[in-house]
């Protein structure tokens, strides 16, 4: 919610003048069971990096550095990122509900210790 942050910004930060702002984005955060990212290999020739936990800019790069070594031909042995089956993320039916229940919790969480200081 980008409203909700824009009041944020102006609580912790009440000393600026109105932000113009230009730009939001915002969207789904892809992330794996071990919180690293992830480099598959689901047919030969095809190659998928993923799962930059909501850093993707610096992760993704590195990772098309990575992609592009293997795709010239470098063994997957070498790579600085193992290639891993892909594999189903346990009680993924679930995972928007559990996103909402924790996502619900830590704004309530946050507003009780922004209201207690």
């Amino acid at each position: 919610d980008f409203d909700r942050i824009k009041q944020e910004a102006k609580r912790l930060f009440p000393q600026l003048a109105e932000p113009d702002w230009e730009f939001q984005w915002g969207g789904r955060i892809a992330v794996t069971q071990n919180h690293l990212p992830h480099l598959h290999e689901p047919a030969e020739n095809l190659y998928a990096g993923l799962g930059y936990q909501g850093r993707g800019i610096a992760m993704a790069t590195v990772m098309g550095r990575i992609l592009a070594e293997r795709a010239l031909g470098k063994p997957a042995e070498e790579l600085e990122i193992p290639s891993t089956a892909i594999s189903a993320y346990p009680f993924h039916r679930f995972h928007r509900t559990g996103v909402k229940l924790v996502t619900s919790w830590l704004k309530f969480r946050d507003e009780v210790e922004r209201l207690l200081g």
